[in-house]
């Protein structure tokens, strides 16, 4: 699992959790890539407002690549972005926006796993669980510390700001 955040036109890996199978997925925290290219990009861009995104990308991108903002829709409806294979080949990865109260973006949650490593049908499973973390740690970034606790459990959870 990795958390990235823009920088510029690039997400970049700001922190991250490994676990310890021998087949895995490792991102390195610094670890950049144009906002762009693969689900953690197209994640924060869905939650931009449209002429935000459209000015991230440009207008050289959007002639390229036409449908490129109807995905963006797809997506922010859905939640969280999916890829399969298109940043690393054999790779599978949610990515899910964590956003303000005003429903913009300010980090991206990072789900990756090797395509090998689960049955394609345990992939709906896994996104559903990235965007209630998503939606969690929302909550809490946008949550006096005092009120802070989990909307579906009435846990507190930790301040993560």
């Amino acid at each position: 699992m990795a958390l990235r955040i823009r920088e510029g036109k690039q997400m970049v890996v700001v922190d991250r959790v490994e676990n310890n199978d021998l087949l895995r997925v490792s991102f390195p925290i610094g670890f950049s890539h144009p906002i762009s290219f693969g689900s953690a990009g197209k994640a924060f861009l869905a939650f931009l407002p449209k002429d935000e995104a459209i000015q991230l990308l440009g207008s050289d991108f959007l002639t390229k690549n036409r449908n490129f903002l109807s995905s963006l829709a797809r997506i922010r409806k859905r939640g969280c972005a999916i890829s399969r294979g298109s940043a690393v080949k054999g790779m599978i990865s949610v990515s899910v926006p964590i956003v303000t109260v005003e429903e913009r973006p300010i980090a991206v949650l990072s789900l990756s796993w090797p395509a090998a490593k689960y049955p394609s049908r345990h992939n709906r499973q896994i996104a559903e669980a990235g965007v209630k973390k998503a939606r969690e740690i929302s909550y809490a970034v946008r949550t006096p510390e005092s009120e802070v606790a989990n909307p579906g459990t009435g846990r507190q959870l930790r301040r993560v700001v």
